[in-house]
């Protein structure tokens, strides 16, 4: 867990749902204080107290309770639920406005997404580190109000990237297929669980799969999948030689359930960086890789085709507008999982219930006179007690953040 520094893309979500009103804790202890506040029609925020085994062992945890169908009446002619647009202004202006800014009526992922998917002049990259603060603080700048907002997921300290996967309308920024995501759709509804990301490269006499989407190449390890929206000045850094294939994007974007048609520019055997261009990708291997990925890219040719493909084994992925990646499975099919490390911490999680009810979840920690935190275990134990079916842990320790925009309000 991470002390000193914020997670790189904060989770934002401008809606949610209903609370369900808990006394005593069979995971966190006596009830000292609990406080549910509606954010918005189909948003709480509530904010609870427990005394864990003494006095002085306290949990102190906010948690925002959203559901997708609770919009708070009915869509205007824009389409938009009435909740989404300014009082302001008009419906049309209104929609307007939401439907040209940089934030998915749904959800959103750091600024530094959205700036770059909408070509914001400060554009930065997805590994550029960011606050959940600083990230509310800019849709806020844009026009929105950030009704609630908790940090993502974890993040490689010294390089800044995103460990799991990131999708930011419905483009695929960052992938691999082995952590757990919670994505949703464009209506709103959510879903969560293990993804198993598969990107393949097919000509038209051979076939492979990738190793990951946008994460630096690992040496030793498979083919990278790295596109202009690998880093905020557009460079590839390579720090040791390796076989790279530069294409031209020909038709089609990254994006689970869709393809990429690509012809090959160039094949080389190098450490030197490239930059590219909008509608260029590398495919790039270390020369220590798996012999079948390096035997792939060498036998590749200028002016080839080639075609990648994006797919998950449930195709409820394909309908995900927005998502991000987390690396634990607290909760599955309804009964808290164990065998966790035991350290008591703060924590962030994220869990669905039964009903499609989502909840954002944070517990403050390593403060003994406020809150003790929890381990893992404890944490799943209560995002069963809360009624999720499913539980995702993210990022927790240092980057674990909690923001709200109380009714009153118009900054979170």
């Amino acid at each position: 867990m991470k002390r000193a520094v914020s997670l790189v893309l904060a989770f934002i979500l401008a809606i949610g749902l209903s609370p369900a009103a808990l006394a005593a804790s069979a995971a966190y202890g006596s009830d000292v204080w609990l406080k549910d506040t509606v954010l918005q029609d189909g948003v709480v925020l509530s904010d609870n107290t427990f005394w864990s085994g003494g006095y002085d062992r306290p949990r102190h945890e906010y948690y925002i309770t959203y559901s997708p169908g609770a919009s708070g009446g009915s869509p205007s002619v824009s389409g938009l639920p009435s909740w989404l647009l300014d009082p302001s202004m008009s419906a049309d202006q209104s929609a307007a406005t939401v439907s040209s800014g940089s934030v998915r009526p749904v959800a959103a992922f750091g600024s530094s997404v959205c700036d770059r998917l909408t070509g914001g002049a400060a554009a930065e990259a997805f590994e550029a580190l960011d606050t959940a603060k600083a990230a509310a603080e800019y849709y806020e700048q844009q026009g929105y109000r950030v009704v609630g907002a908790i940090n993502g997921d974890f993040y490689d300290t010294s390089s800044g990237y995103p460990l799991g996967m990131l999708i930011s309308n419905g483009q695929l920024l960052s992938g691999s297929g082995n952590y757990y995501a919670v994505g949703f759709r464009a209506d709103g509804s959510v879903v969560m669980g293990e993804p198993k990301l598969m990107v393949t490269a097919r000509t038209d006499t051979q076939s492979m799969n990738l190793a990951a989407v946008n994460k630096p190449r690992v040496e030793g390890g498979g083919i990278t999948l790295m596109t202009y929206y690998y880093r905020n000045d557009h460079s590839v850094p390579a720090s040791s030689t390796g076989i790279t294939a530069l294409c031209t994007v020909v038709e089609g974007r990254p994006a689970i359930g869709g393809q990429m048609t690509l012809q090959v520019e160039e094949v080389s055997e190098d450490a030197a960086s490239r930059t590219l261009q909008e509608n260029q990708v590398i495919l790039t291997v270390s020369a220590s890789g798996y012999a079948d990925g390096v035997e792939f890219l060498r036998g590749l040719a200028p002016g080839q085709a080639l075609t990648l493909s994006f797919v998950t084994q449930d195709p409820a992925w394909n309908e995900v507008t927005e998502a991000i990646g987390a690396l634990y499975l607290l909760v599955k099919d309804g009964k808290a999982q164990s065998g966790f490390e035991a350290t008591a911490a703060p924590r962030t999680a994220v869990g669905v219930k039964a009903n499609g009810d989502l909840v954002l979840y944070t517990i403050d920690g390593r403060q003994n006179t406020h809150s003790m935190g929890a381990s893992l275990g404890v944490l799943a134990q209560r995002m069963e007690e809360l009624g999720c079916v499913t539980a995702l842990c993210l990022d927790g320790g240092g980057s674990t953040t909690a923001a709200a925009a109380l009714p009153d309000s118009t900054s979170a």
